[in-house]
């Protein structure tokens, strides 16, 4: 079977919960509920004009800068709440005391310092923010701030959100909900062990068929494997049986095989894949979802391409830690950078709308809650995988409900930030505090042309 040598179990400070809100932990008061979407939307000014943002000191999974979101709040006449400099200094001892490495705190699982209510209570006997900042990396740091309710919150749901964000739920529901787009802009997906779907792995067969295999609950392209024939697929099953995921369960049978992409258009003769910020917002009722077209990031694997040789992780696998360069789409993406089959950025940018318009489709139709109970208002974005195939076509690859933010160079991080910030606040914060119209911006994504 074509893979690297099995990985070592992720470390504990690189455990977290992809379904962030969703899972039961241990102390039930830590579990957030659904909101009732009939009920009356509340008062501005029922909340204190204050706004939280959970940050993560020293991480490297999130390299945001807050202080160029904090401009755009001030303008709204937001003011930083008073316990933001005191439960950081709270942190900060806590670091010292335990000696943990400051970059690994905010997604390693310990007992973080619970807020005293002594404490809370003195600074603001009803605390309720206008607006609250999750760290969307990560369920430690946020799960004390469960019981605050906020106007605005940086989430959605995760029930809601999982249509998308499990692999095989994706593609079924593309399947469903909008079938041109997942026939054409979806590698065929099925279950590991749908036998009767493989095509091509028998010896007899004049052509060879390349299937990928991804674990639903996991990330990062760890465990991932790729197969050719049949004694190597009865391989990877075995392997599945016995390799435990990132929550120390078995992945078992949780495992989706897809048509490998055997063409793909390269970087500098390198496969890559295009990270894409999706923007999505339950504000007053209504759902609103954007593209950020402008900017995106170029993700190359370790070594150039070729399918002649056998698979290794290093030529196949286009994750973050294989690239060592910044590049971003469409500024990197040009006629020197992919020298055959060039195809220019706005049709593969039209092609990725219309997939974004199919995804916000299939979240409509999802039943379920919008919010949890401690929110009035939220939006998220999203990390959204591409590939592109020597044709021209794009596909969809998976959607990313915690993104990392890694980038090589300090300046391109403070740029990625701006980029950010400045999105959000013409797209969800002036919209709503400013009565602007969101679906006048030039990323919204008409559902009704």
């Amino acid at each position: 079977m074509r893979y690297t040598r099995k990985q070592k179990q992720h470390k504990q400070h690189r455990q977290y919960n992809k379904t962030l809100h969703n899972k039961t932990l241990n102390n039930k008061k830590h579990t957030l509920k659904f909101s009732k979407q009939n009920a009356r939307i509340h008062n501005v000014n029922t909340y204190t004009n204050t706004y939280y943002i959970v940050d993560c000191i020293g991480a490297e999974n999130n390299k945001l800068i807050f202080n160029v979101l904090e401009p755009y709040l001030k303008d709204l006449n937001l003011i930083p709440d008073k316990m933001m400099p005191i439960i950081r200094q709270l942190d900060l001892s806590f670091i010292k005391k335990h000696k943990i490495t400051p970059s690994n705190y905010c997604s390693i699982n310990v007992h973080v310092p619970k807020l005293d209510k002594t404490i809370t209570n003195k600074l603001h006997p009803q605390l309720h923010p206008q607006f609250m900042w999750y760290h969307i990396n990560s369920i430690y740091l946020n799960n004390r701030f469960y019981n605050i309710k906020c106007n605005m919150i940086n989430i959605i749901n995760s029930s809601k959100l999982k249509s998308i964000s499990d692999k095989r739920a994706l593609y079924t529901n593309m399947h469903l909900y909008c079938p041109k787009i997942c026939s054409k802009h979806m590698a065929n997906t099925f279950k590991i062990n749908d036998f009767n779907k493989y095509i091509g792995l028998d010896t007899t067969s004049n052509t060879t068929s390349y299937y990928i295999l991804r674990p639903i609950d996991s990330y990062s392209g760890i465990d991932i494997l790729y197969i050719s024939s049949k004694a190597e697929l009865a391989d990877a099953i075995e392997y599945y049986k016995k390799t435990k995921n990132y929550k120390g369960k078995k992945y078992g049978t949780d495992v989706i095989a897809s048509t490998y992409i055997i063409n793909p258009l390269l970087f500098k003769g390198y496969k890559f894949h295009l990270r894409m910020y999706y923007l999505i917002s339950f504000i007053n009722g209504k759902f609103n979802s954007f593209l950020y077209d402008n900017y995106g990031k170029i993700l190359t694997a370790g070594r150039p391409y070729d399918i002649k040789k056998p698979f290794t992780k290093e030529v196949h696998d286009t994750h973050v830690k294989y690239s060592s360069e910044d590049n971003s789409f469409p500024k990197d993406f040009n006629e020197n950078t992919i020298s055959e089959n060039y195809v220019s950025p706005n049709h593969i940018i039209k092609q990725m709308q219309d997939i974004l318009k199919g995804v916000s489709i299939i979240l409509k139709k999802t039943k379920g809650q919008w919010l949890f109970e401690n929110q009035q208002h939220g939006f998220q974005f999203l990390g959204i995988d591409f590939m592109i195939d020597t044709n021209g076509c794009v596909f969809l690859i998976e959607c990313n409900t915690s993104p990392g933010f890694n980038y090589s160079n300090s300046a391109n991080s403070y740029k990625f930030s701006q980029n950010l910030f400045k999105w959000i606040n013409e797209t969800i914060l002036e919209p709503y505090y400013k009565k602007t119209n969101p679906k006048l911006h030039s990323t919204y994504l008409d559902l009704h042309p």
